[in-house]
């Protein structure tokens, strides 16, 4: 039986008589999870559109800036209006899609704001290289699209909303690289999407990943943080940090880095040690809900209280399997998921082991379920 899916493979899905779900739906549930369903699909083709204009090759992107400078100088919208053409054309389907999930809702930044960061101004034309580990800085051109915040949901039907922004001179930034691959980048996107997390902490802080050490200089700062363990696995990331940024640190003494695997390092350790723990152990939602979910169970198991990068992004990718999940079930497209070795499909099992003992009749039923703060709580079961 082939899958449904908008999102995952055809092969997601397998066909069994075993337990399914219990959903009992009304007809106004019926036409929510359609509606739902309808409204990631839509999000997802947004998605995929501004992917391949971000990993667009280098001459296409500057044709997509050019297009969008010379259609603002003729109209009061132009940069909105040079990118939706570049990008799809007049398509009136596609225009309607963007407008309804704000794309095109782009955000002109402040290069001050970045450039005047104080972690910025430390590392400022620094680079470095150990084994396979480099340090260098790249750019992006004026004008250019970068997604600057977190992936989030908006409205009844968790319309999937991606904030964009540009620089009208451009911006230079660093960037760790790793076997020739971009390991992590201090880009605008890192910075606004930490400072939630950068001010709640306090005390004893833990984080889970070093990257390029924004996170533990910003709290290091902080004068209500006594000391900042990082916990990293990867020792040549760890050894640039020490030999080319730790010792920039004012307050380097709050420091100590921990190589160890960041799961094993929470598994032994006791959570009344730790004021606020910090996961950043992802590159974006898709690699991080795997480790996303083993940190939520550890974190219920042990009693440690976490706070995760890009939690809101992690949680929209999830919110897509339970909403695929519940129409597939519906529908009789599938009756269980069996155990797999392909991530989709395990995740897909593991969701309905989580939930099958749940009833759901009501569309506030499936609209509770569907909510971050369900969300949360599924993703310490599954």
């Amino acid at each position: 039986m082939q899958s449904n899916c908008p999102f995952l493979p055809a092969s997601s899905c397998t066909k069994l008589n075993l337990f399914p779900m219990k959903l009992y739906l009304n007809n106004e549930a019926k036409t929510y999870l359609e509606e739902l369903l309808n409204a990631q699909d839509e999000g997802r083709y947004l998605s995929e559109v501004m992917n391949a204009y971000l990993s667009s090759p280098h001459g296409e992107e500057e044709a997509a800036i050019k297009e969008a400078i010379s259609k603002a100088k003729n109209e009061p919208d132009g940069i909105r209006a040079g990118y939706l053409d570049f990008l799809g054309g007049e398509d009136p389907d596609f225009l309607e899609v963007a407008s309804k999930y704000h794309l095109g809702d782009f955000v002109s930044l402040d290069e001050r704001k970045f450039r005047d960061n104080p972690y910025f101004k430390l590392l400022r034309g620094i680079k470095d290289h150990v084994k396979d580990v480099t340090l260098n800085w790249l750019s992006y051109a004026p004008y250019e699209l970068f997604l600057s915040n977190e992936i989030h949901a908006e409205g009844e039907c968790y319309q999937e909303v991606s904030p964009f922004a540009y620089f009208k001179d451009g911006f230079s930034f660093p960037a760790l690289y790793k076997k020739n691959h971009i390991w992590m980048s201090l880009i605008p996107h890192e910075i606004l999407t930490m400072e939630k997390d950068i001010e709640q902490a306090h005390g004893n802080v833990v984080t889970l990943g070093l990257g390029l050490g924004y996170y533990a200089f910003m709290v290091s700062q902080k004068e209500n943080v006594q000391s900042v363990k990082i916990v990293e696995n990867d020792p040549a990331i760890i050894a640039l940090f020490q030999k080319s940024l730790l010792p920039l640190f004012p307050h380097k003494e709050k420091i100590e880095v921990i190589q160890e695997d960041a799961i094993r390092f929470l598994k032994k350790s006791d959570p009344k040690t730790i004021d606020h723990c910090f996961a950043d152990l992802w590159h974006n939602e898709e690699d991080g809900l795997p480790l996303y979910l083993s940190l939520r169970d550890n974190e219920e198991y042990k009693g440690h209280h976490l706070t995760y990068w890009i939690e809101r992004s992690i949680l929209a990718y999830l919110r897509r399997f339970v909403i695929t999940l519940l129409y597939e079930e519906y529908e009789e497209l599938v009756d269980e998921y069996l155990p797999s070795k392909d991530p989709n499909e395990q995740l897909f099992y593991r969701i309905h082991k989580a939930l099958e003992d749940i009833e759901l009749k009501t569309k506030e039923d499936i609209k509770t379920l569907c909510s971050d703060e369900s969300l949360r709580k599924l993703a310490a079961k599954i």
